[in-house]
Formats: C-alpha cells, structure tokens, sequence
C-alpha cells in the first residue's frame, strides 16, 4: 500500500530530477512537518543540492523555487516557502 509520504516524496523526485537532470542520484529527503505550522511535509533536498552544486552561485531558495517550478507548477498555490 502507498502512504501519502510516498506520494509526495515520489512528486519531489520527480521534480528535483526534472530542475536537476545534471545529478545522477538527486537527493530527496521529505518527512513530515516538525511543526503543524508548517504543514504536513517538508521536503529538506534544497540545502543538500547547493553542496552538491557549489561551483553554481546559487542559495537554497533560487534551489527550492526553480524545483517547485518543474513539475510542482501544478499544486504551487499549495506550497509554502518558508523565508
């Protein structure tokens, strides 16, 4: 049986794959919201994508935003950015 975690995380890699298709194995690490505030899950990748792409001048936001913009554009209005 697939959990709703499995769901989300599979739409991150998705996603993360679509923004990233440079890296071989991206990393996606979802889990459930440490705080309700937060929602139900977050997905923690975009910190782990800067190490990897350090010789790109990018920050974890310009990371989040460009992977919630593949193949998220669909449920966007649904995420929450939390800057």
């Amino acid at each position: 049986m697939i959990s709703i975690l499995d769901l989300v995380e599979g739409a991150f890699k998705t996603a993360i794959s679509e923004a990233y298709p440079m890296l071989e194995n991206p990393p996606c690490m979802v889990t459930p919201s440490t705080k309700e505030e937060f929602g139900d899950y977050q997905c923690n990748s975009a910190m782990v994508i800067v190490g990897v792409l350090f010789f790109f001048p990018f920050n974890d936001l310009y990371i989040l935003k460009w992977i919630i913009s593949s193949s998220l554009s669909i449920c966007s209005s649904k995420i929450w950015i939390d800057r």
